[in-house]
């Protein structure tokens, strides 16, 4: 008889046990990178000059530099390895060493019409 009212004890001491071991798996946070911004390759393929700023930053996402220049509106996503074949991330701030860094550079011209595209992948 006692055993059956000790076994609603019993029961909250392991729950208290198990939340009290548990402990939190650290989440990597990926540094200096914008969340949700994975570009592959073959998206990047498929903006072509004449294309629209709307549709190219639906695809590459908010740029890491954006600069008014007298060619145009100049757009630069600085990216880094995704961790997967031919796909990146977009960095958050442009890096301090840029030779041989990855980029996507375009410019628009004053009616947001994708004009110039330059890039290292």
């Amino acid at each position: 008889m006692i055993m059956k009212k000790m076994i609603p004890f019993f029961i909250f001491l392991v729950a208290i046990a198990a939340c009290s071991t548990t402990k939190e798996v650290p989440v990597k946070k990926e540094q200096n990178t914008v969340p949700n911004t994975d570009i592959r390759k073959i998206e990047l393929d498929q903006i072509k000059v004449g294309d629209k700023l709307t549709k190219i930053t639906a695809v590459l996402g908010k740029p890491t530099e954006k600069k008014i220049t007298p060619q145009g509106t100049e757009m630069v996503w600085w990216l880094t390895g995704a961790g997967y074949e031919d796909a990146y991330k977009t960095l958050s701030q442009k890096p301090a060493e840029t030779k041989d860094h990855k980029f996507i550079k375009l410019i628009f011209n004053e009616k947001d019409i994708l004009v110039t595209k330059d890039f290292l992948l």
